[in-house]
């Protein structure tokens, strides 16, 4: 019986490292290894015991009780087809809080051995994609177009006469198309995978010699540069916000205000050098919000990926406005938005865009309760853990918590996987609190 015990926690942290190396490279991978992580669980038995501690744990029950408040939102939705795909979506954020709230805690050297595989799944993501633009990136007909639509693009080239079409392949979109991953969340994972090298790092690194120390430089350079060249202004700005409060707080704590304030002001310009380096970077971070404001365009050719979201959150608001108690059900949201949108007229742009916030989503989802239950899943475990605050959990929480206000990451599997999987790694096995403690 031992002896199975021990295979089956072989299992699952087998299963949970393949969940985490395969999540940049291929959700439907990520998807099998949960999959079998689940079937291992299941296999294991101790189903009794299990549900005890089910029972007894309240903080699985917020975490997996906003998945089944979308199952009961299926009950005032129309278009079923939607509501199903978008509950298959979600499944990871009702099953992984279960699979890794009942289990036995993973050790630290297990949980250092989770991230380490993670970060170096990042760094090969972003190898693989620098190799596939050196050797293939010819083969790409009209790159700029990856990046940019027909009037941003002539906009782009106004700004920029150098080579454009080597630096659409190097930025944003262009840089994750290999992989087919929106940067987005491409730039979140590197993001997420600096914070955690950084904190495993952080009190060993004068320990080790002068080779590790300038290979784990190197490889904080590569990630950061393609953080930063992936574009995404939200990930930029939650990131860059993460990383000043950091070290305003470790310096803070240890009465160094002056070399605080330099190590932050070297930070941040490290960051607007990289910006400035990357034309498309500085093109969407500081030339298009500048010269668009945050204002609906006076014509229909003139939307850009800036003040769209204006559209979005107006649009999302005002159908919140008649629908706030219950909202219009996760399967019918993105029909009421598109009436909203065909309604000003978006020129080039196709209609389908989500609220583009996950606050504003889950409202237009599910009404003032689903907000509510998102607002309780992200700051109960905060709550319960009391003075026992966790650096790492409350910076993974953070960097997610400030990408919802400009992408509605819950939507899309990258986002749900992402979050509900470290989320639930980090509550249940790294966060110093006993289970009960959660009751």
């Amino acid at each position: 019986m031992i002896g199975f015990k021990n295979i089956h926690r072989q299992l699952f942290v087998v299963f949970t490292v393949l969940s985490v190396v395969t999540l940049p490279f291929s959700i439907k991978l990520c998807s099998i290894s949960i999959a079998l992580l689940t079937t291992n669980w299941l296999i294991e038995g101790n189903l009794r015991s299990k549900w005890k501690i089910i029972k007894h744990n309240r903080l699985i029950w917020v975490l997996s009780g906003f998945y089944i408040l979308h199952a009961f939102g299926m009950l005032i939705t129309e278009d079923m087809s939607s509501g199903l795909y978008d509950l298959e979506k979600k499944l990871s954020l009702f099953v992984l809080p279960i699979v890794m709230g009942t289990s036995e805690r993973l050790s630290t050297k297990e949980m250092t051995t989770i991230f380490y595989t993670f970060i170096i799944a990042c760094l090969i993501a972003v190898i693989v994609s620098l190799v596939f633009i050196i050797l293939s990136g010819h083969n790409i007909t009209d790159p700029e177009h990856l990046n940019f639509d027909f009037v941003n693009k002539d906009k782009f080239r106004d700004s920029f006469s150098g080579p454009a079409e080597t630096w659409n392949l190097l930025s944003y979109v262009g840089f994750g198309s290999f992989l087919g991953i929106h940067p987005t969340y491409f730039s979140l994972y590197i993001a997420f995978a600096v914070i955690l090298f950084v904190w495993r790092f952080k009190d060993l690194f004068q320990n080790y010699g002068y080779v590790i120390k300038i290979l784990s430089t190197i490889v904080l350079l590569i990630l950061l540069t393609a953080l930063i060249f992936l574009s995404s202004r939200i990930v930029i700005f939650s990131f860059s916000s993460l990383c000043i409060l950091l070290l305003g707080n470790y310096f803070f704590r240890k009465q160094k205000y002056l070399r605080g304030a330099l190590y932050s002001c070297a930070f941040i310009s490290i960051i607007l050098l990289l910006i400035y380096i990357n034309p498309v970077t500085y093109f969407r971070v500081i030339q298009e919000p500048l010269n668009t404001g945050f204002k609906y365009p006076s014509t229909d050719q003139h939307w850009n990926s800036w003040n769209l979201r204006l559209l979005q959150w107006k649009s999302s608001l005002k159908i919140i406005e008649s629908n706030w108690l219950t909202g219009v059900g996760p399967g019918d949201s993105q029909q009421y938005l598109n009436q909203e949108y065909d309604k000003i007229g978006l020129g080039i742009f196709q209609s389908d865009f989500n609220a583009h916030n996950q606050y504003l989503q889950t409202t237009l989802d599910l009404g003032i309760l689903g907000f509510s239950f998102l607002i309780l899943s992200f700051f109960y475990p905060v709550i319960k853990s009391g003075n026992n605050q966790n650096t790492l959990f409350l910076s993974f929480l953070f960097l997610f918590g400030v990408c919802c206000l400009s992408e509605s990451m819950l939507e899309v599997q990258k986002g749900v996987v992402f979050y509900s999987l470290f989320n639930s790694l980090l509550i249940f096995h790294v966060l110093p609190l006993k289970p009960e403690k959660y009751a």
